[in-house]
């Protein structure tokens, strides 16, 4: 099987979008990960701000409303603003939020990497969708300009142990940045309240299962790959001689999770 090594490339942002609008119905079912992230990152910030209240709210790559639902129950803003590169999930999103009619909301659409960042926000939130951006640092910079020096950014991300398994059998991964590296960079720009790692591994029936999944989630969105029946069968029996245990496949996740201030002179 040809490998590519794709790790210093850069993320093809059209692919992106085009991958996470066919997945925008079925997201939701497969992304167990990315739900467990969401629902743990409110928690901890519920803890580190001491059940601080956020009346605007700005929720980057918000999806299918996996963290937005959580952030609307816990918080009740009285502004919500949900951002995400697919302009389809403003439909989900819109349902969500009947069930929140106190809450004024607004979707923006658009690469945030690429559109302007509200004014007046008090707290960021974002869940698994950082390490899909081009220019992290330079991201960084356009956040510590934007945000009042009261506000939050709460964001979970994905570390160098995040899918080992489709890389060594394919080349293909994203350049994750490994946490060290990663809190590193942060605390050049923000005061860190909160920062954890941890593995979070999933288990499937066979190899072909976890690529369904993975494309249900829309994250296969790295390069276009047209698989042929023999690649899919190297891929099977590399993938179910090395990654095996107890009668079924492992497929490796390295959650990283970030609470941050403005830093204070």
């Amino acid at each position: 099987m040809e490998k590519n090594n794709l790790s210093k490339q850069q993320i093809d942002k059209n692919l992106v979008k085009k991958r996470f609008a066919r997945s925008a119905q079925s997201y939701g079912k497969y992304a167990i990960v990315q739900q467990r992230m969401a629902k743990k990152l409110v928690q901890k910030l519920l803890l580190a701000t001491n059940n601080h209240t956020y009346n605007t709210i700005f929720d980057i790559g918000c999806g299918d409303g996996t963290l937005t639902k959580l952030l609307l129950a816990q918080f009740h803003p009285e502004t919500l603003i949900a951002n995400d590169i697919v302009d389809d999930f403003q439909q989900q999103i819109a349902t969500i939020v009947q069930k929140h009619p106190a809450t004024n909301t607004k979707f923006t659409a658009g690469d945030i990497e690429a559109i302007p960042l509200p004014d007046n926000i008090d707290l960021i939130a974002s869940n698994a969708v950082f390490q899909w951006l081009n220019h992290l640092e330079l991201f960084y910079k356009r956040l510590v300009k934007q945000i009042k020096p009261t506000s939050t950014i709460a964001f979970t991300t994905f570390g160098t142990n995040t899918l080992p398994e489709i890389k060594q059998i394919t080349g293909q991964s994203l350049n994750y940045l490994p946490f060290n590296e990663h809190h590193k960079l942060i605390s050049k720009y923000f005061k860190i309240i909160y920062a954890h790692e941890e593995t979070d591994i999933q288990y499937f029936e066979n190899p072909i299962e976890i690529l369904k999944n993975l494309k249900q989630m829309g994250v296969n969105a790295i390069k276009p790959r047209h698989w042929k029946r023999r690649d899919l069968i190297a891929f099977s029996e590399e993938y179910t001689q090395n990654f095996t245990h107890n009668n079924k496949v492992r497929l490796t996740y390295n959650p990283i999770y970030f609470i941050l201030k403005r830093k204070t002179d």
